[in-house]
């Protein structure tokens, strides 16, 4: 399943985020941190339209992409087999 929003519209950054909310939870950090992703995107979206809150954007903006960080040590943390 996938639920995004227009993140090109958002310019989160340079990279293409057509795939960055597709839900592949590895782990329930990754799945909070998904969920969080999620949360600011909408934040964005709802302040998109609203006059002086360029700089609330950009704040969220910066959230985003350190959440973003965040996801992609954690998907790159190798998978605990239980023993």
């Amino acid at each position: 399943m996938v639920d995004t929003v227009d993140l090109n519209r958002l310019r989160l950054n340079k990279r293409s985020f057509a795939s960055a909310m597709s839900y592949e939870p590895g782990s329930l950090d990754c799945r909070l941190l998904i969920d969080a992703k999620h949360h600011v995107e909408h934040a964005l979206a709802s302040l998109s339209s609203l006059p002086q809150s360029d700089h609330i954007q950009r704040q969220l903006k910066a959230v985003h992409q350190q959440l973003e960080g965040m996801h992609d040590l954690k998907r790159k943390q190798p998978l605990h087999s239980p023993v």
